[in-house]
């Protein structure tokens, strides 16, 4: 029988049984040209490279120069690597005949080398070396045999072992070893078992002893399972863990039969360990073995079985499983039937298991609702769903966590439903966590949060819609925020409910990115404000914030002004604390005076020293002298923190460190390529800045407001002051209630009070004034206006319109759909020739402005 090739050597020995073949590619040229630098005066290295490549190209003509290294000590190991490659009598002549010339390490290489050939001519020289009572090579000349392999060299080798010195006989039984693991690959099991049994009796370590016993074991047939059995029975540990290694790999399926048989007459504590050998093996005559002693074992033989039944099991099994944990008083049993139950791979295991969960115990009940859920089995669904909102409450927080990993998407509007009327805190929390879990199985991830935000947004009752921001947050968390689930949130601030607008509050105090800052910490300083709400949404708006300013997130989000506000608002010593951490990541000059009134407060003086040494860092340090540069000679000196001293010293200096791997800088914009224009990349807003509660990206415009309700004037303002210039731009408007308007700011500044507005000139859109100069906040009227027939001729309502606004000079020209509207001269001297570009969202509407195809062209 053709048996697996090396089951039995032992470790190390595998690599002995390459054969080396020749060289991978002969070519005379390369042949010739190498060898002129292998028997040049060449560095050593440089021969050696030229011996290496010559092992892969190398004809019968490298032969006499290589067998001239044969003997260097340094050079001879590439030599022979060669001459192994060469195939033909010539490179084998010259290793035979340097076996009478070469001494040590040398001599032992060149041994090597003819077993790596397999040489029959070399098996007589081997033989004498070997039989060498002291010579040194003699155990590389028994292993070389053993890889030869022909009849005389087997001869020499069983001569060695059963008669020749003690410390050779090991070198021989490893070489019988190969030969037999060879005889076994070429189907020839009863040469194999001769030399194996020879190895098995002589008087050679345990080890090779074993490893003949193994090869026996593996030769197969009758013997080789009657072998097996001895070596279980035999009680010695390396033995009998040898015999359980071994059964898992005889591929005949007589052993298996032979140890089904055997099983109940093994010693009790290794019946478990041959049955999980039984399972590995799989095959006929294994699962009835297994299902009887699952059923009627005892101890740990059945807890075995049972733990077999979830690997093997089939439909025959689960009422096995399912009578021992009805009726066993064994946990360990139980707590195994279980956990089978969770793995078998039979059909109807969910349908079995609903039928017994009414006649157990609850805790019973609620164990095998743990395996519904972790065998994920959708069938058992709408019964888990009436658990959940069943009385019992072990049995109900079992059925959600169950829910939490078999619903589907389709189960959600229910799992939602149920999730309101949870009876505690534990509950809720299970319930949030199935709702989200089963929202993640979406396959789109955009949609994700839809059906419960959908949910959200049709419930009237207080309790409910309070209830839906948890999951809806935690989902939110997970996937990343939306602004059409930000305006809905949004929105919810304004419930007469106050547990909708705590929770509301909670929601976007954790928001996964900057959208909210703006809202919370207008939130924050309202007077109105209740003191938890404010306390939780200032926090959300410094968080926010602060990731910004550390580079964390790319965002118009204005943090300099967040930071200045909530620093305003601050009133506790823990709000102390989290402004001045946050102060650490602003690379604003004007962050130095807000810490240093808190540089002297014993709440938190340690956390703003070493916040001004943060911002320092990123300003570069005190370039000159002032306030920065004296309040970090005061921290050199004051501060206990060694290193934060030595930090304030240096940078006192205007000597920056620069980190070798750092996040971007605090408060710094990551670059992005724009557009040709130089204006908006088309994917995120860096560069500008505005609320991002109102200003995003979409599909690659910018888009701005909402259809839910725009509060009050938005601008967005791009980041650089100026001048002569013309930009070109694509709009669309639309909207369904109020003043639906917007515009583009050009040569404007923002003002103070209200601090969301701008002052300046604005292209004017949408409400009938598009293509007409507005002075917003300054003069506040028209400057110049088409006619009301050209506006209605040019402009395409709800749909994208072409702008152009041209500012050179003291001249505005606004353009609308390739027609000039308006070409106006700035009269009034004091009106400043530049200033900043915007885009805006009227107040008190609801509608929606994006923008696209942004150009800029700045004039000289």
């Amino acid at each position: 029988m053709k048996c697996r090739a090396s089951l039995f050597l032992l470790a190390g020995l595998g690599a002995l049984l390459v054969s080396r073949g020749g060289a991978a590619s002969p070519d005379p040229v390369q042949t010739r040209q190498l060898l002129t630098v292998v028997t040049s005066a060449a560095p050593v290295a440089e021969r050696a490279r030229a011996l290496q490549q010559l092992a892969l190209v190398a004809t019968p003509d490298a032969v006499p120069a290589l067998a001239a290294l044969l003997g260097d000590e340094q050079l001879g190991q590439y030599a022979r690597d060669g001459l192994e490659l060469i195939p033909g009598e010539a490179a084998a002549a010259a290793l035979r005949a340097a076996l009478g010339t070469l001494q040590g390490n040398a001599l032992v290489g060149v041994v090597n080398s003819l077993g790596l050939k397999r040489d029959p001519g070399a098996v007589e020289a081997l033989r004498r070396l070997g039989a060498e009572h002291n010579a040194a090579a003699a155990p590389a000349a028994l292993l070389a045999l053993g890889r030869i392999g022909t009849p005389e060299a087997t001869r020499a080798l069983e001569q060695v072992l059963s008669g020749g010195p003690a410390e050779l006989r090991p070198a021989a039984a490893e070489s019988l070893i190969l030969c037999a693991d060879r005889a076994l690959q070429d189907g020839q099991p009863a040469v194999a078992r001769t030399w194996l049994t020879a190895v098995r009796k002589a008087a050679v370590p345990a080890p090779l002893r074993l490893t003949a016993t193994r090869g026996l074991i593996l030769a197969g047939g009758p013997e080789g399972r009657a072998l097996l059995l001895e070596q279980l029975r035999s009680g010695e540990a390396a033995q009998v863990g040898m015999a359980l290694r071994t059964l898992r790999d005889l591929p005949d399926a007589g052993t298996t039969s032979a140890l089904v048989g055997a099983l109940d007459a093994l010693a009790p504590p290794l019946q478990p360990l041959v049955l999980r050998a039984l399972v590995d093996r799989g095959g006929d005559g294994v699962l009835p073995a297994v299902e009887s002693r699952a059923a009627s074992g005892t101890g740990e033989i059945q807890v075995e079985a049972l733990r077999g039944l979830g690997r093997i099991g089939r439909a025959s099994s689960v009422p096995i499983l399912l009578n021992v944990v009805r009726t066993s008083s064994s946990d360990a049993a139980v707590s195994a039937a279980l956990a089978a139950l969770a793995r078998i791979e039979a059909a109807d295991t969910a349908a079995r298991m609903l039928a017994l969960l009414p006649a157990v115990e609850p805790a019973l009940r609620v164990r095998l609702i743990a395996v519904l859920g972790e065998r994920k089995a959708v069938e058992a669904n709408a019964e888990l769903l009436r658990l959940a909102g069943g009385a019992d409450a072990a049995v109900a927080q079992a059925a959600w966590r169950a829910l939490g990993l078999s619903a589907t998407p389709a189960d959600l509007p229910r799992l939602i439903r149920l999730a309101v009327a949870a009876r505690d805190d534990a509950e809720r929390t299970l319930a949030d966590r199935a709702i989200v879990t089963t929202a993640m199985k979406v396959l789109e991830p955009g949609r994700r949060a839809d059906t419960v935000l959908n949910a959200f947004r049709a419930a009237t009752d207080p309790v409910e819609k309070a209830a839906l921001l948890r999951p809806l947050g935690a989902i939110l968390r997970t996937m990343g925020g939306s602004h059409e689930a930000f305006f809905t949130v949004r929105e919810s601030l304004k419930d007469q409910a106050a547990g909708v607008r705590d929770a509301a509050v909670r929601c976007l105090s954790d928001w996964p990115d900057a959208t909210p800052a703006t809202t919370l910490l207008e939130l924050a300083l309202q007077p109105a404000t209740p003191p938890a709400q404010r306390e939780i949404a200032l926090r959300g708006a410094v968080r926010l914030a602060t990731v910004v300013a550390a580079g964390r997130e790319r965002s118009p989000l204005n943090v300099h002004a967040i930071f200045v506000q909530a620093n305003q608002a601050v009133r506790t010593d823990a709000e102390k604390m989290m402004i001045v951490s946050a102060l650490g990541s602003l690379r604003h000059p004007d962050a130095v005076p807000m810490l240093r009134p808190y540089l002297d407060d014993p709440a938190v003086q340690t956390e703003a020293r070493l916040a001004l040494v943060q911002v320092a860092q990123g300003l570069g340090g005190a370039k000159e002298p002032g306030e920065l540069r004296r309040l970090l000679e005061q921290i050199a000196v004051k501060d206990a923190d060694e290193e934060v001293r030595r930090r304030a010293a240096r940078l006192a200096k205007g000597n920056v460190v620069v980190a070798t791997k750092t996040k971007a800088g605090a408060g710094a914009s990551v670059p992005a390529a724009k557009s040709p224009g130089g204006l908006f990349n088309g994917t995120d807003l860096g560069g500008w800045n505005g609320d991002p509660g109102v200003w995003r990206v979409r599909d690659g415009t910018i888009v701005g407001g909402s259809l839910l309700g725009n509060p009050r004037n938005e601008f967005l303002a791009f980041g650089r002051t100026l001048k002569n210039f013309v930009v070109r731009l694509e709009y669309r408007i639309v909207g369904t209630e109020g003043f639906i308007n917007g515009g583009v700011q050009v040569r404007s500044v923002r003002i103070a009070q209200p601090p969301n507005e701008m002052s300046g000139y604005q292209a004017d859109i949408g409400a009938g004034h598009s293509g007409c100069l507005y002075d917003e906040s300054r003069r506040k009227k028209f400057l110049a206006r088409g006619t009301d027939e050209q506006i209605k001729r040019l402009e395409k309502p709800g749909d994208w319109n072409r702008y152009e606004i041209r500012c050179d000079g003291k001249r505005v020209e606004i353009s609308l759909n390739g027609e000039r509207t308006v070409a106006y001269t700035e009269e009034d001297a004091s009106v400043a020739a530049e200033g900043l570009l915007a885009l805006q969202i009227h107040g008190n509407c609801k509608a929606e402005i994006a923008f696209r195809n942004l150009h800029l062209e700045e004039l000289p």
